[in-house]
């Protein structure tokens, strides 16, 4: 096994082919590429890329700006107007949508587009705050540059994050497959904690309707008391203080938050949906 660091743009097309199995990437870059190739009609069954996991991290969007003081007020405007973006195959897509019925943009032999489209690389705001272009497609700067320069965002083309992307031409489907799961379950540690409590079976529906335990769940009867079963189950962190709260009003004694150091999912080969998870 062996590790590429790649230009963003490349990663995709690396995947596509099979010379890389894996890749870590934004989601609006897997985007670009597959546009990319549809516009030019070269996109295949082969060579598209699976989405294996969102890593919730890197989030950010793909916006149209323009100046505050431009004359481009709406995206209707931006027919017949220049643009400027690193995400040409988007740009093209999203003005065919707007241009509807009229000249589309890229397709077709000899047809012209009303719309100019310079491919730049780096900041294509930049090129618009400097009047080299009337609007701009980018991953927008922060929005106290982005006012200092004079731009602001006129629609979001797409919401992105970090995704891991694998090929389907992999060299190792038993290594790839393994190394996925592992992904898999380091982001369900990160984003779970173990809930364990006490509650009386008599109370017990209550109690499994507030942990329903997504990811795992297992009960054991208290051992001095048949009345009484241990649950432990898997819980959302962001619900944690919340949880616990519940958990107490309906019954539950020596409620415990546990940190879950990894975690393996157990997934069903012919759904793919997850059948349980090994947690540690």
């Amino acid at each position: 096994m062996y590790l590429l660091f790649l230009p963003p743009a490349d990663i995709p097309k690396f995947v596509s082919q099979g010379f890389v199995d894996l890749g870590i990437i934004g989601r609006e870059q897997v985007a670009e590429h597959e546009a990319g190739h549809r516009s030019r009609n070269k996109l295949s069954g082969q060579d598209a890329i699976e989405e294996v996991l969102d890593l919730g991290y890197g989030a950010c969007k793909l916006q149209v700006q323009t100046r505050e003081a431009g004359w481009v007020k709406r995206p209707e405007d931006l027919i017949g107007a220049r643009l400027a973006t690193g995400f040409v195959g988007l740009t093209k897509h999203y003005l065919e949508r707007l241009e509807k019925g009229d000249v589309a943009v890229g397709v077709g032999a000899g047809v012209e587009s009303k719309t100019r489209i310079q491919n730049v690389k780096g900041s294509a705001g930049v090129f618009c705050a400097l009047g080299l272009a009337d609007a701009a497609v980018d991953i927008p700067e922060p929005e106290e540059k982005m006012k200092a320069m004079g731009l602001k965002t006129l629609e979001t083309l797409l919401e992105s994050s970090a995704v891991l992307i694998r090929s389907k031409r992999v060299s190792n489907p038993k290594l790839v497959n393994q190394i996925a799961a592992r992904f898999h379950g380091f982001k369900t540690a990160q984003e779970h904690f173990l809930c364990q409590y006490n509650i009386p079976r008599s109370f017990l529906s209550s109690a499994l309707e507030i942990t329903p335990g997504g990811c795992a769940r297992r009960m054991t009867a208290v051992s001095d008391d048949s009345e009484w079963v241990t649950v432990r189950s898997t819980v959302q962190k962001s619900a944690r203080a919340g949880v616990m709260d519940e958990l107490a009003a309906v019954g539950a004694r020596t409620i415990l938050a546990l940190d879950i150091a990894n975690a393996r999912s157990v997934r069903d080969p012919v759904t793919s949906r997850s059948r349980g998870c090994f947690l540690s």
